[in-house]
């Protein structure tokens, strides 16, 4: 979250800006905790799932307790494989 924060920061000049986008993400990755299966799977990744979120994707894994999130990217990278 750092490399997003200190993008959005040189990008928008303002770090109210980042931090307000930072807290919406947050509070979109805890809604993960109800049905995190209905974000599909990531197709380079069978093991991963994906949530977008405005132009970035938030990619998590599920194990029979958790919901792990393992990274956040912006949409326009290239794909990552596990």
């Amino acid at each position: 979250m750092f490399e997003i924060r200190a993008y959005l920061i040189e990008e928008s000049k303002s770090v109210e800006v980042a931090k307000r986008f930072l807290s919406r993400l947050i509070i979109a990755s805890q809604t993960l905790d109800t049905l995190p299966e209905r974000f599909p799977r990531y197709p380079y990744a069978r093991d991963w799932r994906m949530m977008p979120f405005g132009n970035y994707l938030i990619f998590f894994r599920l194990t029979e307790e958790t919901v792990r999130i393992g990274h956040i990217r912006h949409a326009a990278k290239r794909p990552f494989r596990s």
